[in-house]
């Protein structure tokens, strides 16, 4: 990251600094985010990059030292919108009273869907916090999936949900997660861990 030169140091004796401590002007070229200077001991915010919706925050050390940012509220505006529409569908509710037939469907389906939105492209962190949701909504209803007649479905979801598994934990996801644990530590084996058994 670049960044300019502090209009006052902490921990200044020499007595000509005339300007109040602030944490600098910082160009983060690893989120693509511009930090403008703020006074110690407040809280940043700048939206977050473009095609990503929410924004991001950073708080500024009472020593004027940039504290390591919160994106957790980062994430693509695709990816939001497909969670939304999981969410209020029928077939994944609590309970639902759908047929077994449509919820297999509907399963297996999504799963695909999830794993197509997170290929080939860097994931932020709210990216990763959503994913990891939806893992967890689909894998509890592997039972019915694998249970269908057809092998198809189980074959559609077990495809759709190891991609995505791996998709979120490429390199160039690392620092999401970093950033993710950092602000809200998830617990991988919650999601990621059924990807072991979500053939059986």
């Amino acid at each position: 990251p670049s960044t300019d030169t502090p209009s006052c140091l902490a921990g200044d004796t020499t007595g000509q600094c005339t300007q109040p401590l602030r944490c600098p002007v910082e160009v983060d070229d690893v989120w693509g985010i511009t930090w403008q200077s703020t006074p110690p001991g407040d809280v940043a915010t700048e939206p977050c990059p473009a095609s990503q919706a929410g924004n991001a925050r950073r708080s500024c050390s009472s020593d004027a030292v940039w504290m390591m940012p919160d994106l957790i509220e980062c994430g693509s505006t695709s990816l939001q919108a497909f969670a939304g529409m999981v969410e209020r569908a029928p077939t994944f509710i609590p309970g639902s009273s759908s047929p077994p037939g449509e919820i297999i469907e509907s399963t297996s389906s999504a799963v695909e869907e999830l794993s197509r939105l997170t290929n080939g492209t860097n994931l932020f962190p709210d990216d990763i916090a959503v994913s990891l949701e939806l893992l967890s909504m689909f894998f509890s209803q592997r039972q019915m999936v694998f249970a269908a007649e057809s092998d198809m479905p189980a074959a559609s979801y077990q495809r759709g949900f190891l991609q995505t598994a791996s998709n979120l934990v490429t390199e160039a996801n690392q620092r999401s997660w970093r950033n993710l644990q950092n602000v809200r530590p998830p617990d991988p084996a919650t999601a990621l861990g059924p990807s072991q058994s979500c053939i059986t």
